[in-house]
């Protein structure tokens, strides 16, 4: 789930993410802008979160301490992320080989270690390219 109040205006929706998270596990892509943020979503919900490219190695070591599932897009400090054990991406095509799994946007990829979403906005899309 892509929440642009919080990408863009710093307003995560706890409330939205209760209620979809009683059907789904959630994958939010909510950017948190520090640990208060990420516990609140995963209080809320949130199964994954994927944090803002602009994350630095020192506040994705914290966020790990919370928790392992947190998702990097490739833009992001990927090879920070996987030396802190880092297991999920989120790319625009490009294969990011290591990770558990990768959320791909863009052109379907074969393979277990892929979920393709289909549909994503391509103003996000823009955040997350490498």
């Amino acid at each position: 789930m892509v929440d642009r109040d919080a990408i863009y205006n710093d307003r995560l929706n706890f409330r939205l993410y209760s209620e979809i998270s009683k059907f789904f596990d959630t994958v939010l892509m909510n950017f948190p802008r520090n640990i208060s943020d990420l516990i609140d979503s995963l209080v809320a919900g949130g199964f994954r979160i994927v944090i803002s490219p602009r994350t630095g190695e020192l506040e994705m070591q914290k966020y790990m301490e919370i928790t392992d599932q947190i998702v990097v897009p490739a833009s992001g400090n990927v090879e920070s992320f996987r030396r802190l054990g880092g297991r999920y991406a989120i790319s625009d095509g490009m294969t990011l080989h290591g990770f558990d799994l990768l959320y791909n946007t863009g052109t379907p990829l074969k393979g277990d270690q892929f979920c393709n979403i289909k549909g994503f906005p391509n103003e996000i899309k823009g955040l997350i390219r490498a």
